[in-house]
């Protein structure tokens, strides 16, 4: 999938399609980034099409059930392998999928109980905390 690329590059509108896809599932799809060492990155579904189809692939077939049940997936899952710290696990994937699940399916959110309880009271009080600031 790589691809030599060197310059500019115009955002499509495929590209953004392609994050917001991620956006919805919880998921880091990123067309473009910027990255220290190598400067401008490109995933771009347009520069290679692989993209799109892998995306169709994961989510093409999936209704609200599905989505659902990714992100309580997505708030159940652990740290393995233990590559980044838990506090940082959470802020990068625990905390989006509540934050998802909120938003799309509120009645399941507010209804989280024991360990997923736990996360969305400690969620919560980080979301207070950053707003009070």
């Amino acid at each position: 999938m790589a691809k030599s690329f060197e310059g500019r590059y115009t955002v499509k509108v495929a590209d953004v399609c392609y994050v917001l896809i991620g956006q919805i599932v919880n998921r880091q799809l990123l067309a473009v980034r910027y990255q220290p060492s190598g400067g401008l990155v490109v995933n771009s579904p347009i520069e290679a099409p692989v993209l799109a189809e892998k995306v169709k692939n994961d989510w093409g077939n999936a209704d609200a059930e599905i989505l659902k049940q990714s992100l309580l997936a997505d708030i159940h899952a652990s740290n393995h392998p233990k590559q980044i710290s838990p506090a940082e696990y959470t802020r990068r994937f625990v905390n989006p999928a509540l934050a998802r699940l909120r938003f799309y399916f509120p009645d399941t959110y507010h209804s989280l109980e024991g360990t997923d309880l736990k996360k969305r009271k400690e969620f919560e009080k980080q979301e207070a905390k950053q707003q009070s600031q």
